[in-house]
């Protein structure tokens, strides 16, 4: 006769469920959940370091490259004019220098700047009568730098005797001018312009409380092309000088064999 350990209660056995089915199932869930929930670990070595993703390098930006500065207007980029902004040794700086490199100025219209400041102090003009006196050429040389190489006066054709106060003014202008560089009224350089200059002088009102040889007024305009410039200043003595500046086409020089 069997004991009772021996025979199943198959009424608990139909009726329960199994017991290990359940945990099985619930195991596999867990480790699906689990991984769903959880970042996969990445190992120390495949990290990426943590500064680099934390503090990005900033990223620079490409310079544009500057484009050069223009020349300004009226000046030539290398040297070639009057001042000496342009492509040649001979162009600019004061007054007349239009067009002409740094440094250089215009051989015409300084000359005419020159002549008020030069000549005011000669005593010879208040020496000398009223009128407008004979004209007179001054050639001026340019060498190739820009430097003024000789300046004479031309002899008349008439063979008449240079007067004493052109020379005065040829000297003191030349003086003042001294080693600048100039460019010729083309704005060449290795040449000479030629100056014909026309003088007139006349009385004004004396100014009497200053001295009679002091300067009250000067000024001048520099020729421009085929019209013609001036140079005036005038004396607390009332002696006015005026200088009429003409720039002549330089003659042709004879071809050596």
């Amino acid at each position: 006769m069997a004991t009772p350990e021996a025979t199943p209660n198959v009424a608990n056995a139909v009726s329960s469920p199994e017991p290990e089915s359940e945990p099985e199932s619930a195991a596999a869930s867990e480790p699906a959940a689990a991984s769903e929930a959880k970042p996969q670990v990445v190992p120390v070595e495949q990290r990426p370091d943590a500064d680099a993703v934390s503090k990005p390098k900033p990223v620079r930006s490409r310079a544009h490259p500057r484009q050069p500065a223009r020349p300004a207007a009226g000046i030539v980029a290398t040297a070639a004019d009057g001042r000496h902004e342009a492509n040649t040794p001979a162009a600019t700086g004061t007054f007349g220098s239009e067009g002409l490199a740094p440094g250089v100025r215009s051989l015409p219209g300084a000359f005419a700047r020159a002549i008020p400041p030069a000549t005011g102090a000669d005593p010879i003009w208040q020496s000398l009568p009223t009128g407008t006196q004979r004209p007179f050429i001054l050639a001026v040389e340019v060498d190739a730098d820009g430097h003024i190489a000789s300046a004479k006066i031309l002899e008349a054709h008439d063979g008449s005797e240079i007067a004493p106060q052109f020379e005065h003014l040829r000297q003191r202008v030349i003086a003042l001018l001294g080693g600048g560089l100039f460019a010729l009224q083309n704005n060449g350089a290795g040449g000479r312009d030629l100056f014909r200059i026309t003088i007139t002088l006349s009385d004004r009102a004396v100014k009497e409380e200053s001295e009679p040889a002091e300067l009250v007024e000067r000024g001048f305009e520099p020729p421009r092309g085929i019209t013609p410039g001036r140079a005036y200043f005038t004396l607390a003595s009332g002696r006015h000088f005026e200088a009429r500046v003409e720039v002549l086409g330089s003659p042709a020089r004879p071809k050596h064999p």
